[in-house]
């Protein structure tokens, strides 16, 4: 069921960064010859990206979490090395 978890993780992460790259196409284009309109358009685009940019983030947090844990809960998370390599004589 966990295993399931990240993969419905990672459907959810790439579904949200499709979503995402069509608010970044609206909202991307030339300011100086546009008028008021496709300014407002393209301004509108941008403010409705960023709760799709959050929800990206927490997304890659939680996968991050996972391979973390290696299995998924937090009680048992992986080991990390006392010391980084470049701190042993």
């Amino acid at each position: 069921m966990k295993e399931n978890l990240a993969l419905e993780s990672m459907d959810a992460l790439v579904s949200s960064l499709s979503a995402l790259a069509a608010f970044v196409r609206r909202g991307t284009g030339s300011l100086v010859s546009a008028d008021a309109d496709t300014r407002r358009d393209q301004a509108d685009a941008c403010l409705s990206g960023l709760p799709e940019v959050a929800r990206v983030e927490a997304l890659i947090a939680a996968l991050k979490r996972h391979l973390l844990t290696g299995n998924g809960t937090a009680d048992t998370p992986v080991a990390l090395p006392a010391k980084r390599p470049r701190d042993v004589p």
